[in-house]
């Protein structure tokens, strides 16, 4: 169970919608992701899904397709920023 967890804080679902579908090429569910089920099926099993996390008190995370490009580009900048942060010491200390 705490791997579930795991997943689930690290990823979210967005929003199903035709253009969404497209643009993603069906994997806008994440959170639904099962490897033998083919990707245009995966929203079928979202409300199980969802039922379990809720039985378990786990988040279940669905966003609007330009909220998710934001956070992840929000997580990159501080991601860079950490990364530009440790080489700029590293340099200065040598």
């Amino acid at each position: 169970m705490a791997w579930v967890r795991m997943h689930l804080k690290a990823t979210c679902n967005i929003n199903k919608s035709n253009f969404n579908d497209w643009f993603t090429g069906h994997l806008n569910f994440q959170i639904d992701l099962f490897p033998m089920m083919p990707r245009h099926n995966l929203y079928k099993i979202q409300s199980y899904v969802q039922a379990s996390c809720q039985k378990h008190d786990i988040n279940y995370v669905i966003k609007p397709l330009f909220k998710a490009f934001i956070d992840i580009f929000l997580s990159l900048e501080l991601s860079g920023r950490v990364w530009r942060e440790t080489y700029l010491e590293f340099v200065e200390s040598t």
